[in-house]
C-alpha cells in the first residue's frame, strides 16, 4: 500500500511499533529526496519539503531510552539505498539531492542537535554496554549534520574530537565530517590518521574508503 508523505511523516512521529516507525522514515526520506531530483534542473534554491523536518522536529522533543534506536530514526536513506530505487541511476543527483535535505536538517534544527551533541559527548573508551553505544552514536548522527553547516564553532567540534578520540567510532566520525564537508584542515587530519594506523590494513581500508 502505498501511503502519501503526509501519512509517512505521521508514522515517523507517532507509530508505536518500532520497525514501522523506522521504515516510514526511510520511506518518506527516499521520497523526498527522490522527487528533489526529478525537478531539473537542480538547484540549492529548490525549496525542501517540510514534512520530513517537521518530523525530525517532533521526535527531538521526545525523550528516548534507545539512544541506538534515537539515531537510527535520524538518520538518512544511503546513496546506495537510493541509487537501488531508480530505474536510470543519477548518481549525481542522488548526491546532490541527499546533500540539499540534510543541509536543510542542520539548518532548520541547529539548535537541538547541537544541544544533543554537547549532552551524549563524553569519553568512553573501552565502554560498549548498550548506552555508551547508543551515546557515541547519537552524538555522532548530530555532529555529521552540523558539519554540514561550515561554521568555525562545529569544524572545532569536529576537529577537537578527532584529535581527542580514544576510540576508533569517535575518530572515523570526526573525519568523516572533516572529509565530507571540506574542512580546513582536511589533509592534515587524513595525514595524521594514516600516520597513526599504517601498520592496520583494514583501518586503512577504511582511510581510502572515506576520501573515495
Amino acid at each position: 500500500m502505498h501511503r502519501s508523505l503526509e501519512e509517512l511523516g505521521f508514522l515517523l512521529r507517532h507509530d508505536r511499533d518500532t520497525f514501522n516507525r523506522w521504515e516510514a522514515g526511510q520511506q518518506l526520506a527516499s521520497e523526498i529526496i527522490l522527487n528533489l531530483i526529478a525537478k531539473r534542473p537542480l538547484s540549492e534554491s529548490e525549496p525542501v519539503n517540510p514534512i520530513l523536518i517537521e518530523a525530525f522536529k517532533h521526535i527531538l522533543t521526545q525523550d528516548w531510552d534507545d539512544l541506538s534506536y534515537f539515531a537510527l530514526l535520524l538518520g538518512l536513506p544511503s546513496e546506495l539505498y537510493l541509487a537501488e530505487l531508480m530505474q536510470v541511476i543519477d548518481v549525481g543527483g542522488i548526491h546532490f539531492a541527499r546533500e540539499r535535505i540534510a543541509l536543510a536538517i542542520a539548518e532548520q534544527l541547529e539548535p537541538s542537535l547541537a544541544l544533543l551533541y554537547h549532552r551524549f559527548h563524553r569519553e568512553e573508551s573501552g565502554r560498549f554496554d548498550a548506552g555508551a553505544v547508543g551515546r557515541r552514536r547519537l552524538k555522532n548522527v548530530c555532529l555529521g549534520y552540523l558539519g554540514k553547516l561550515k561554521k568555525n564553532e562545529f569544524e572545532s567540534l569536529a576537529l577537537l574530537q578527532f584529535k581527542s578520540a580514544k576510540n576508533m567510532t569517535d575518530q572515523m566520525a570526526a573525519l568523516s565530517v572533516i572529509v565530507n564537508n571540506e574542512h580546513p584542515e582536511i589533509n592534515q587530519c587524513l595525514n595524521d590518521f594514516y600516520r597513526q594506523w599504517d601498520n592496520e590494513a583494514l583501518v586503512i581500508d577504511k582511510w581510502f574508503a572515506l576520501q573515495a
